[in-house]
């Protein structure tokens, strides 16, 4: 059986203390966790630019200040495995909606350890703790 990487860009979208999650729609794999939103890379599209279009089709918004911050591996029960880029970012223009997600919420970083997140975002929950200041 082939171990296909599915490639990911994630934004971790930022607003003082705060950063932005969404909640999986309920038909959807994982339906009902929180996420960090991004999405699949397209063929030869980088990262940045995933984040950029899939977060306009996502929230409605455009970003700025993208800048890398980690990249990790993480497979699921079902064998699916990601490679997820994580990048810091801030909205450029417009506010945030709830077009894929379920809903949308500011959470402040102190307090991302009590969200019910994705298991591939739990991990980076206390990097982001201490990355952000």
């Amino acid at each position: 059986m082939e171990n296909k990487i599915i490639e990911v860009g994630v934004a971790i979208i930022r607003k003082g203390d705060q950063v932005l999650i969404g909640k999986r729609p309920s038909h959807k794999a994982f339906g009902g966790k929180w996420e960090f939103p991004g999405g699949k890379l397209e063929p030869a599209e980088s990262p940045e630019e995933c984040i950029i279009r899939e977060i306009r089709e996502e929230l409605g918004i455009s970003l700025k200040n993208l800048q890398p911050f980690l990249v990790e591996d993480h497979q699921y029960p079902n064998g699916k495995n990601f490679r997820l880029h994580f990048y810091f970012c801030e909205i450029a223009a417009g506010e945030p909606q709830a077009l894929w997600h379920d809903e949308i919420l500011w959470v402040e970083k102190r307090k991302l350890d009590t969200v019910d997140l994705l298991a591939a975002d739990i991990g980076l929950v206390s990097v982001i703790q201490k990355k952000l200041v």
